[in-house]
């Protein structure tokens, strides 16, 4: 009989150290789930809330065109130097948009490299300064920005030129840069080139 008692307090002593076990398990597989799928709703919420599909080498190649162009502008003779931040910065941002309207709207290609080199539309010297051009880090994060939260201005927003082009001007630093805009763009234009 003592041992008997003995035993069912053993058993009784037992079970609950082995519950508290299995509840460490359960709860520390739990937690692990939870952890995963946060992950994985966090890693396709930057996904979604991306206005494009890009990598780091999109951003390199944006970020160099925009440095490229505005650079070709100061070869020419054209100065920003007394021109205010948010301008010089909105000239940036609006140089970049030209291209991402212009991989919208496909007249030029499916991807920012066909966009860049469709025939009559960057430069050469433009052309060839992506990959090889020294583009300071914060024209790469104009140039993400871009990618993450979209262009800026109107769909149809695909000049940047040193003179005045297109059938409105969107926005301009006079004598410098003018950004245009070809209403239509989302429809036939010129037979899918616009020159």
């Amino acid at each position: 009989m003592f041992n008997h008692t003995t035993r069912d307090h053993e058993a009784t002593r037992r079970i609950p150290h082995l519950s508290n076990k299995g509840v460490c398990l359960i709860l520390l597989g739990a937690i692990f789930v939870g952890v995963m799928i946060c992950f994985i709703i966090s890693a396709k919420k930057s996904d979604e809330e991306s206005y494009f599909q890009y990598t780091q080498e999109d951003v390199q190649m944006l970020g160099d065109l925009m440095y490229a162009e505005m650079s070709q502008y100061e070869k020419i003779g054209i100065s920003y130097e007394d021109e205010e931040y948010k301008d010089v910065k909105k000239a940036y941002m609006l140089t970049g948009s030209v291209l991402l309207h212009r991989l919208e709207s496909r007249f030029w290609g499916e991807t920012l490299w066909e966009c860049i080199t469709a025939p009559r539309q960057y430069s050469y010297p433009t052309r060839e300064a992506i990959g090889n051009i020294d583009t300071p880090d914060e024209v790469y994060e104009w140039a993400e920005e871009l990618l993450r939260n979209g262009p800026e201005g109107p769909e149809g927003l695909i000049y940047a030129s040193c003179f005045e082009m297109g059938e409105d001007t969107y926005w301009k630093i006079d004598g410098k840069v003018y950004f245009g805009v070809m209403n239509q763009i989302t429809q036939e234009v010129k037979g899918g080139k616009v020159n």
